[in-house]
């Protein structure tokens, strides 16, 4: 019997596998909810630093969840049609401090390594979901 070896994916899927992980756990610690106006529907996983910076691609620091409103279609604020607004936000709301270091990494050369990133992407899942337990218990 011949066995097939199971084909490595290519870079391009596994870009595909990890920005899902990544948007997923976006809306885990946003608790699925808009991080501007607390809907649950239709939510997003919005960039601060643009995806092709890849030395913050995968940063859930560079990420925020947004429901499709203020993603995209209001006109007074939405990181899309108000950008300025949008980034002035996110240093009021994280901080300043935060914001630097989240610019002075996408300035940085980008880190091509896929086994670094999933280890990133499962230790902040991890590190979630006990997040996210501990609070659920605390809840009770």
């Amino acid at each position: 019997m011949i066995t097939k070896k199971k084909k490595k994916p290519t870079r391009k899927q596994q870009m595909k596998i990890f920005d899902k992980l990544r948007s997923d756990l976006v809306k885990i610690r946003a608790w699925y909810k808009c991080e501007y106006c607390w809907k649950t529907t239709y939510l997003n996983s919005h960039h601060i630093f643009t995806r092709h910076n890849y030395s913050t691609r995968y940063d859930l620091d560079n990420w925020v969840c947004l429901c499709a409103w203020h993603h995209t279609f209001n006109g007074h604020f939405s990181a899309h049609q108000t950008p300025t607004e949008f980034t002035n936000r996110i240093i009021q709301k994280r901080w300043q401090k935060r914001y630097d270091e989240l610019k002075y990494k996408a300035n940085q050369l980008r880190d091509k390594d896929y086994d670094k990133i999933k280890d990133y992407l499962d230790a902040k899942e991890k590190e979630l979901c006990t997040e996210s337990i501990i609070e659920t218990d605390i809840a009770k």
